[in-house]
């Protein structure tokens, strides 16, 4: 297990690789140009229009052209998470949440992300087939979700442990 309060013996050998190639081989530092990087034909940029809402945060896309993220409520008041999927636009706020977030969308369309509470506290939130459910990471006070794969159906994140380690 890691441990972030004493750095392990295979960090200080790899800061000592770090020093003496820097000592012996000089400074490779990478140069910086004066001119923009030129835009690829290969990239495509597209807009995302939904009727009626000024905000989008898109923070996810699978295969099929299907989004999720994250809006403003209909008042305006907090941020709530949303998913675009075959053209049908919904928005999930969780029950007693300052803020809704989603950051992962499979291609099965199932949105992933997390949520703040009253107290400030993040949890994941996970929606499939239109059903909002929480998410724990064992042990965790706090879960923020921001990946999910297609394949196995393995989430990425960060916890934050009892005694109030982030990880």
């Amino acid at each position: 297990m890691y441990n972030q309060t004493k750095p392990s013996f295979l960090f200080f050998v790899f800061m000592l690789f770090v020093c003496l190639n820097s000592f012996f081989l000089g400074n490779s530092a990478a140069q910086v140009q004066d001119e923009p990087v030129g835009i690829s034909a290969n990239y495509t940029f597209e807009t995302i229009d939904v009727p009626g809402v000024d905000f989008l945060a898109l923070a996810a896309s699978s295969d099929f052209e299907d989004y999720a993220g994250y809006t403003l409520s209909d008042d305006g008041e907090k941020e709530v998470g949303f998913t675009l999927i075959d053209g049908v636009f919904e928005t999930y706020d969780f029950p007693g949440s300052q803020r809704t977030h989603f950051y992962a969308l499979g291609n099965n369309g199932l949105a992933a992300g997390h949520y703040q509470d009253s107290d400030g506290l993040y949890h994941g939130v996970i929606v499939e087939n239109g059903e909002m459910r929480q998410y724990h990471f064992p042990g965790a006070v706090q879960t923020e979700i921001y990946g999910y794969s297609d394949s196995t159906g393995a989430m990425t994140g960060n916890f934050t442990d009892a005694s109030g380690v982030r990880r």
